[in-house]
């Protein structure tokens, strides 16, 4: 049998007490919970333990004796010392299930958390050993949840109508950032701790955002902060922080999900009238213009163009998707799955046990992967590469995509002698001309049609300068390309 004790700050209850008194094992998360016992329960008249004995008048004093009597009086083992060794969140979480499911061995075992017994991922992974071994279970306690929240509502108007989230701060950064509902962050135990939640906020909400931080002072004491002063508070065990939902309409951020909604509603009846009309077939030419813009910004190395242009190709994603939710063919979640699907797929070495060499391998795996799941054989898969594609890049793509299924290219020195033979005079000899260009970049893995675009580019800046400059002397610009030529 295990009892979970959900321990608030100063609330155990006289039942806690008792299944804490009347287990094999007792066991605590952190020192913390058993410092907050109130002495008068946990140290009346001389309680035996285990042959110890501490009285009420030697319980008075700092919550560091507090503890380590409570510690010697029962006998318990906190998991600190995993806390101070584990590499990381997962391997603490295991480590820590694995001492509550050692202890059962022993007979019925009591572990406190500080907070919700279900927020606390060692305890909850412990609790899904316990079950397939078939131990019983029992919670007891609230947790400090409601003492914080009341706390934080009487600081901060807080809308709790459609729930709230509570989490661990050294847990946080595994989560998608959800700003429409409130969150109790605890366990703030230090400034870098509540510097990583801050972070973690602010990809979401403004660093002026009010947030309401708690600290337990024989109850919690509340203050309304900006969310960029939370690192700069006194910190502790107790320290936690309640951050308000924030509606869409009151933010200047968002998320992937707050853009699927807006364009859900500019697309649903009485939205715009423009967005409604809209088809698959129309939009095609906008996704085709924004991608040339994403290129352009990614060719003049202007970031802030460059996550502008993205966000344009984003909106053409999700215009796309919310189309086909209303058609009934596929939706925002299905695109963001089929692609993370195709990612870890693509890429056994990351995340199985397939070994790659180099990218060229990595490659070669892509291409065999995805013929073995379409089954398709080489030449179907040539087929599929998209007619819309400018013909040089479909060319070299056709190339690349023969050269990774093991179907080798005529090499480089033939390819050259074959285009030093060509008596180049009618449009047949000068395609063939571009062809055997196209297979010899893609032995060397140049991209021709971006090369032709920088080489265009660099002629028209020269042309403008040339212009300029025979302005400057005065004669024509035929004249000073000649005499400059």
């Amino acid at each position: 049998m295990i009892t979970i004790l959900s321990c608030g700050y100063g609330e155990w209850t006289a039942e806690m007490l008792a299944a804490w008194r009347g287990a094999d094992v007792r066991l605590a998360s952190t020192q913390s919970c058993i410092r907050e016992v109130p002495p008068t329960m946990w140290a009346p008249d001389a309680v035996q333990t285990n042959g110890a004995a501490l009285t009420g008048g030697t319980a008075q004093g700092n919550g560091v004796a507090q503890t380590e009597g409570a510690i010697q009086l029962f006998g318990a083992q906190t998991m600190d010392d995993l806390y101070e060794t584990a590499a990381d969140f997962e391997k603490l979480t295991a480590a820590i299930a694995g001492r509550i499911c050692d202890a059962l061995s022993q007979g019925d075992v009591v572990y406190a958390v500080l907070g919700s017994a279900l927020q606390d991922a060692g305890c909850l992974a412990a609790l899904r050993h316990t079950r397939e071994r078939g131990v019983g279970c029992k919670l007891l306690g609230q947790g400090f949840e409601p003492q914080a929240l009341m706390a934080a509502m009487d600081a901060l108007d807080l809308d709790l109508s459609r729930g709230y989230r509570t989490v661990p701060a050294m847990a946080i950064e595994l989560l998608p950032p959800d700003p429409t509902q409130p969150w109790l962050v605890c366990e703030l135990n230090d400034a870098l701790t509540a510097g990583v939640v801050k972070a973690w906020f602010s990809q979401i909400l403004q660093d002026d955002q009010p947030v309401v931080f708690l600290r337990w002072r024989k109850g919690f004491e509340a203050a309304v902060i900006p969310l960029h002063a939370l690192d700069r508070q006194t910190l502790d065990h107790t320290a936690c922080v309640v951050v308000p939902g924030v509606e869409r309409a009151n933010r200047r951020r968002y998320t992937l999900w707050d853009l699927d909604r807006v364009i859900a509603t500019l697309r649903a009846p009485g939205g715009c009238p423009w967005d409604r009309e809209q088809t698959h077939q129309s939009l095609r030419r906008f996704l085709l213009e924004e991608t040339y813009e994403v290129l352009d910004a990614i060719d003049r190395g202007d970031a802030e163009a460059l996550a502008d242009e993205l966000g344009d190709v984003l909106l053409q994603v999700v215009l796309h998707a919310d189309m086909g939710r209303a058609e009934g063919d596929f939706d925002l979640n299905d695109v963001i799955s089929n692609i993370t699907n195709k990612m870890i797929e693509r890429h056994p070495h990351v995340f199985s046990d397939t070994n790659a060499a180099d990218a060229d391998e990595v490659l070669r795996n892509w291409e065999a992967q995805k013929r073995a799941k379409a089954g398709q054989t080489v030449g179907e898969s040539l087929t599929a590469i998209p007619k819309t594609l400018p013909a040089l890049m479909r060319v070299q793509k056709t190339a690349s995509r023969l050269k990774r299924a093991g179907n080798p290219l005529p090499d480089a020195q033939t390819l050259r002698d074959r285009l030093a033979t060509l008596d180049i005079q009618d449009a047949g000899s000068l395609t063939q001309a571009l062809w055997i260009t196209a297979l010899l970049a893609a032995h060397v893995d140049v991209e021709l049609e971006y090369e032709l675009n920088a080489r265009l580019n660099g002629a028209m800046e020269r042309l403008i300068q040339s212009e300029s400059d025979a302005g400057a002397l005065g004669v024509h610009l035929d004249t000073f390309l000649t005499q400059n030529g």
